[in-house]
């Protein structure tokens, strides 16, 4: 961010050196070093005002072109931000889902993009910042594959994570490493087809198995798990070979697990949208 970049933010947002020295916690004279191009404004500064400034014009040119505000919005906006993780999440993405269908918010949207150039990138943690570039890489990928490709990195990620933590007790005896890291080659790249398939079956049956609610919700995490866990029940069958499965108590337990975790994950999964739908007034089912 430039000096003069810097002086224009601050004029804009309507605030002397003195002002935004307070508002940042720093002190009046390193703002007027970063306006003089004495001193580097810091990155996390820079790029605060630069979104602050955005904002601020954003604001003022929707309030000079003549559009009605969303009574929705303004009435969403007054309300507290919740403190838990979920219900913030919630919070925010009911603002979203509204913006997307409301008359009003879209011709405000439209008048925004029309006449000013592009949001910067909001402040936001060094986690929150991964967490962005996660999900403007999965909007470049076609809706139908988005589960596969979160399941396959999902998976992949856990698995390796898993390997992380079982190959430190093993450096104190270097000579099983290369053993482990050759299973481990194999079984990442196992992992994130399998989370895939798991992907790929929510993608084929969610659509089905939504209208029917709560139930729907229980049957798509079953078939997740079936879908996730079968190559692997392939694997044990052709390893072990056919008559180590001809008792029905190694089915029992592939099935007793499959139905108990798909259960667990229809339930998380689903829970918050279901709530959420119950918050605004409609059914739980």
């Amino acid at each position: 961010m430039t000096p003069t970049e810097v002086s224009a933010a601050r004029e804009r947002l309507g605030l002397t050196p003195e002002r935004l020295a307070a508002e940042f916690a720093v002190t009046e004279k390193e703002v007027r070093g970063w306006e003089a191009g004495v001193v580097r404004i810091p990155r996390r500064y820079a790029e605060r005002l630069a979104w602050q400034a955005a904002v601020a014009e954003r604001d003022a040119a929707l309030a000079a072109s003549g559009l009605p505000e969303c009574g929705w919005v303004t009435e969403w906006q007054s309300r507290p931000t919740p403190e838990r993780v979920n219900d913030r999440t919630a919070h925010f993405r009911a603002v979203v889902a509204h913006a997307e269908s409301c008359p009003v918010c879209l011709a405000r949207e439209a008048y925004v993009t029309e006449h000013l150039p592009s949001m910067p990138d909001p402040t936001l943690p060094l986690s929150m910042k991964f967490f962005a570039w996660v999900s403007r890489i999965l909007d470049r990928v076609p809706s139908r594959f988005r589960p596969a490709v979160v399941g396959a990195a999902v998976v992949a990620g856990l698995t390796g994570l898993n390997a992380a933590f079982a190959i430190l007790p093993l450096l104190r005896t270097p000579e099983r490493l290369p053993a482990v890291l050759l299973g481990l080659l194999v079984a990442l790249p196992a992992a994130a087809v399998a989370g895939a398939i798991g992907g790929l079956a929510f993608s084929a049956v969610r659509p089905v198995l939504e209208p029917l609610g709560r139930i729907g919700d229980y049957l798509t995490g079953i078939a997740c798990v079936l879908a996730y866990m079968g190559p692997f029940g392939v694997v044990a069958l052709l390893v072990a070979g056919s008559a180590a499965f001809a008792s029905p108590v190694p089915w029992v337990i592939f099935g007793g697990c499959v139905v108990f975790f798909g259960l667990f994950l229809g339930h998380v999964w689903f829970y918050q949208e279901r709530k959420d739908g119950m918050a605004d007034g409609g059914s739980p089912t």
